[in-house]
């Protein structure tokens, strides 16, 4: 634990998100209208922003919905859940409160937008001891794209080998790790079925955050 910017990601990471996002909003759309589906396509498309899952439905699925309505949807199925709802993983505020204590810049990276970050950390009493709280929609850039990486060390004037980025997601770990930065890998229930590959690929894997205490 010597690097010095820390990037958690959120959803899957710091809040047990995943589980109910997915079934209760994004899985439903497609559940409501009928369309067949695998769900290792979480796989694929759990780096992407909202929109660019929207997008992704009506390419790959061929939903009759303009990507809008389809993004509005998410947007108004989400909102309450993240305001209301959804807890921290175990461990995410000690280990917060431990990197600030030893000096180190402590951020949110997150594929969700700040309409359902900011006030779900607020809620948890965390947003304010991060020194930046970052959506990808701030850089309009995805979690599997390695400008996004580049532009977070940039960011936060540390290089790239001094960087740590904490995820659940194979994709982001596998692009943060190509551009050179310390990855730790974290179990998320949800993409079990991955966790063998996290476990080769990232630097170091938990299976929630009192192993970094």
């Amino acid at each position: 634990m010597d690097k010095k910017a820390y990037f958690f990601d959120m959803d899957g990471t710091l809040v047990d998100s995943m589980p109910r996002a997915w079934s209760d909003v994004i899985f439903k759309y497609l559940d409501d209208r009928g369309v067949s589906y695998s769900k290792d396509i979480i796989a694929e498309i759990v780096t992407k922003g909202f929109m660019a899952i929207a997008n992704y439905y009506v390419e790959v699925f061929g939903v009759k919905d303009e990507p809008q309505i389809i993004y509005d949807y998410f947007m108004d199925g989400l909102k309450s859940l993240y305001a209301n709802e959804f807890d921290l993983k175990k461990g995410a505020p000690e280990l917060i409160k431990k990197l600030k204590s030893e000096g180190h810049s402590v951020n949110v990276i997150s594929g969700s937008p700040h309409r359902f970050v900011d006030p779900c950390l607020k809620r948890h009493n965390v947003f304010d001891l991060f020194d930046n709280v970052w959506s990808v929609e701030d850089f309009n850039l995805s979690k599997s794209d390695k400008k996004l990486y580049q532009e977070l060390s940039k960011k936060v004037g540390v290089k790239p080998s001094n960087c740590v980025l904490i995820d659940d997601s194979i994709g982001a770990i596998k692009t943060a790790k190509s551009t050179g930065f310390y990855t730790i890998g974290i179990f998320e229930a949800i993409v079990e079925k991955y966790w063998n590959e996290v476990k080769s690929t990232a630097d170091e894997t938990i299976l929630d955050f009192t192993e970094l205490l």
